[in-house]
């Protein structure tokens, strides 16, 4: 991105950016970038929902129902996410935070897919993840609770999102733009 920022302004350099761009300002004290200054917004291209996802054998069909599993057992439990810093690892360290379960240890892989063979293999118990192919493809070995963003999401329309499972202002997405 500051690559990009400080490039002489073309007309044919373009930035193509996930939800880092809005993110990494509050994650860093200094960015080579002005998020306000140095860019113009030209559109959203795409945006992909973030899920949570638990094994069928943990016995949970809802958040409320892991959360009070976890609450119960807070050593037995952790939670699978993508690099520090992404959107689905900012989603576990809000819900552990909302929820009381610091005790709950976030193992952090790098990347997405590593992330999901660990709730598949049954390191952990939780995994937060992007929905995207690989999500998709694993679909069938999941079962319990997975929340989203703010609408049902039409690749899920059985799958609550978190708000209607009861987790006011808790929307996580990813969006490119």
């Amino acid at each position: 991105m500051g690559s990009v920022a400080r490039a002489e302004p073309d007309g044919y350099t373009i930035l193509l950016s996930t939800s880092a761009y809005s993110v990494n300002p509050g994650l860093y004290q200094t960015l080579p970038y002005d998020p306000f200054a140095d860019f113009n917004a030209i559109c959203e291209l795409a945006v992909s929902p973030h899920v949570f996802a638990v094994k069928p054998d943990l016995g949970v069909a809802t958040m409320k129902e892991f959360v009070a599993l976890a609450k119960a057992n807070p050593d037995k439990f952790n939670v699978s996410t993508p690099p520090i810093g992404t959107t689905p690892h900012l989603q576990a360290e809000v819900l552990k935070l909302r929820e009381g379960l610091q005790g709950m240890a976030t193992v952090v892989f790098a990347g997405g897919g590593d992330a999901l063979k660990a709730l598949l293999s049954g390191t952990v118990q939780l995994s937060s993840a992007y929905w995207r192919r690989r999500i998709r493809i694993s679909r069938p070995h999941h079962q319990g609770p997975r929340g989203h963003g703010r609408a049902r999401w039409h690749d899920l329309p059985d799958i609550p999102t978190m708000l209607e499972a009861g987790y006011p202002d808790f929307v996580f997405e990813t969006y490119t733009a």
